[in-house]
């Protein structure tokens, strides 16, 4: 049989015998790293704890349709008469979110605790904790999100840390809230994070923090989105092209996310990278934008601030500046709040200036995906303190690399899968051929994939490889993008990358 019609199944057995590649159920499609997809015995949504504010109709609303698509029940949501602004006091915080919802949490029996009336000299209340049974507590929309600075505890607290520049007690509510079960901790500076780095936290360990995620956006139909874009990732993989922009302020950032881009483009990805001092620009190529890393600019700009900007689904978008997640309200000053908006499905910032040492880091987070954890672990084992200005926004249950890409690929190949996002699944597989020395078999694929289902991003992806070999028959791919009546925002950037390519005469 002439292997130019040979199935995909038959190609890749062809290619282990002949070649010495690997078939279909071996790590080779997950880059070499340990099999992706295969969950531990991790988080739980029954034990998942929903805050909703009670004076929000729109916060208990999406509650119940978190509860709903995630099949948590319906009793694990606590409702409390919160305030709608987004920024409350160190007393409001206090008296109306952290003693309610920990009378409450004891009250249900998700924490070991006797009741009780007695408070530290800050109006925390005190319970004598055996311990608790909550994987995550998700906090809605509509919940607030930071705590001011309070000038009469800061002057009174005799804990403060020697630095001056600690001497803060602004806070993060989520981050505070992860601390509940700690006693009388400093409210001035940071306290450490007990499961920060590691990939197997003891179970003594887990019971000093409340891990807590935020499900929160401009509007309602941006949380909705945030919810069912991870879901469809699950299903479908996660599926597109990732973006890295280096070239901030402090050599430890750059550090982070060249880290992070070798990581990704070994897992097959096709990535951008920037290194400049300017930020990555409507000009570069933003197609199927699924992972995006950079930094450092104060409020969303290029692309991302472009009317239609959106997101592949379940795409995980991190910017890191010092005050990204001010608001979860105005994406014209907030990264966080623009990501929400434009279909992200995870992201990460700081409501107040964390510094760089004492945000997530990205280098332990991303791994961390790549194993199997979810969100809600990777931000947890990334963090090195709480009691800060940190916030994580995505499902905490998320597993972004749940969907093998061996799966991927059967779906795309059989016309199972017929989306936009298909083509980027054959483009990874070709992208780790290449990475084993298949050259041909990585063409051979391509080729055979856009034949049955033909996509503007692989027929890029064919041409450029076939450029050096037989311009002839690369133009052959180059030619699909005449016959497109119109381009999508999407397919309007890859058209022209095939132009510019076209023009540089490679």
């Amino acid at each position: 049989m002439h292997p130019r019609i040979l199935s995909v199944f038959s190609l890749l057995l062809f290619c282990s015998h002949v070649c010495g590649a690997v078939n279909l159920g071996d790590s080779f499609f997950d880059g070499g790293s340990a099999p992706l997809g295969a969950p531990s015995a991790g988080p739980s949504k029954d034990r998942v704890i929903v805050l909703a504010n009670g004076d929000d109709p729109d916060s208990l609303s999406l509650a119940r349709y978190y509860c709903e698509k995630r099949q948590i029940p319906f009793s694990n949501i606590v409702i409390l008469p919160l305030s709608r602004e987004e920024t409350v006091t160190r007393e409001d915080f206090t008296s109306t979110l952290l003693n309610p919802l920990l009378s409450e949490l004891i009250s249900r029996g998700w924490i070991s605790a006797e009741p009780t009336a007695q408070k530290d000299p800050e109006g925390r209340l005190l319970p004598k904790v055996n311990g608790h049974k909550i994987d995550f507590l998700v906090v809605m929309r509509g919940v607030p999100l930071g705590i001011s600075r309070d000038d009469y505890l800061l002057k009174i607290d005799d804990q403060k840390p020697e630095k001056a520049n600690f001497h803060v007690n602004e806070a993060c509510v989520d981050s505070e809230l992860a601390c509940m079960l700690m006693g009388r901790y400093p409210l001035t500076g940071f306290v450490p994070n007990p499961l920060f780095n590691k990939k197997n936290p003891t179970a003594a360990d887990r019971q000093k923090v409340v891990r807590v995620a935020r499900l929160d956006g401009p509007k309602s139909e941006h949380v909705k989105s945030m919810i069912d874009g991870a879901l469809e990732a699950e299903r479908s993989g996660l599926r597109g092209r990732a973006y890295f922009d280096l070239g901030g302020p402090h050599p430890k950032g750059d550090e982070w996310i060249s880290k992070v881009s070798q990581l990704i483009d070994n897992q097959g990805y096709g990535i951008t990278i920037d290194r400049s001092k300017a930020l990555l620009g409507p000009g570069n190529r933003w197609d199927a934008p699924a992972i995006y890393l950079g930094w450092y600019a104060d409020s969303p700009q290029g692309p991302f601030a472009q009317r239609g900007f959106r997101f592949a689904p379940g795409a995980i978008a991190w910017h890191i500046h010092s005050f990204s997640a001010r608001s979860m309200r105005n994406p014209a000053r907030s990264w966080v709040a623009m990501f929400a908006q434009q279909g992200v499905a995870a992201t990460l910032g700081n409501v107040y200036e964390p510094y760089l040492e004492l945000t997530h880091m990205p280098e332990i987070y991303f791994p961390a995906l790549l194993s199997g954890a979810t969100h809600g672990e990777a931000v947890y084992g990334s963090l090195p303190v709480l009691s800060w200005m940190n916030v994580a926004v995505g499902d905490p249950l998320y597993r972004p690399f749940s969907m093998p890409l061996s799966k991927q690929l059967e779906l795309a190949r059989s016309w199972q899968d017929r989306s936009y996002y298909a083509q980027y699944a054959i483009i990874r597989v070709m992208n780790l051929l290449d990475g084993r020395g298949k050259k041909e078999e990585a063409l051979l694929l391509g080729q055979q994939s856009f034949r049955k289902s033909p996509g503007l991003a692989l027929a890029l992806d064919i041409g450029t490889r076939l450029w050096e070999k037989d311009k002839r028959e690369a133009m052959t791919y180059f030619a699909y993008f005449e016959k497109m009546p119109s381009f999508s925002s999407d397919n309007t950037s890859v058209a022209i990358a095939a132009a510019n390519f076209l023009a540089e005469g490679r």
